[in-house]
């Protein structure tokens, strides 16, 4: 898989967050995957981090990744990472998801991108903003935009034992022992 290097390069101050916050190569591959044998066009990463995600699935695909990450330190260095790349199938914003449209995007990957609210540690950056309150507020916020989709969007979860999509989603497959969900939005 093209990006295998990826880790390497991440900024020193941030490459002890990689085992924790992003998602490995193999989840990666698997999720790519999914997204490509079920024609996703535009694919929006909630939570997007460093963007490893995005880079990597865009080296390794046609489909057009968003990566949508809130802090600014984080959304600098994926913006750093993916212009070593050159890539033409990639976008990052620095916003809020509350912000954010999701009708441009036919799936979404999801990798528990509010943990660091409810975290005892390896935190990031530890802040006021982190707050339990805050990770049900957004899990929700999430949750009712993915019910306004149409039929057929896809959305991958990695790690969101919380998070509980409605019937209106189908199970498609499980990985990785549960922790890597694929679904498809049926009605």
């Amino acid at each position: 898989m093209l990006g295998e290097n990826f880790n390497e390069l991440i900024r020193k101050e941030l490459r002890f967050f990689t085992n924790i916050h992003w998602s490995e190569i193999p989840t990666i591959q698997l999720t790519t995957d999914f997204f490509k044998k079920n024609d996703a066009k535009n694919v929006l990463d909630i939570g997007s981090g460093i963007g490893k995600f995005c880079i990597i699935s865009a080296l390794n695909s046609n489909i057009h990744f968003t990566g949508i990450e809130i802090r600014e330190v984080l959304h600098n260095e994926a913006l750093r990472i993916s212009k070593i790349y050159n890539l033409k199938n990639i976008t990052f914003i620095q916003a809020d998801v509350k912000e954010i449209d999701f009708s441009p995007f036919d799936a979404f990957y999801y990798y528990n991108p509010f943990c660091e609210h409810i975290a005892v540690e390896n935190w990031i950056e530890k802040n006021d903003f982190l707050a339990e309150e805050k990770y049900y507020e957004y899990e929700e916020i999430v949750l009712n935009k993915l019910e306004k989709m149409k039929e057929g969007t896809l959305v991958v979860l990695h790690y969101a034992k919380t998070f509980f999509l409605s019937e209106n989603f189908q199970l498609i497959d499980i990985k990785q022992n549960g922790e890597l969900t694929f679904w498809k939005k049926i009605k």
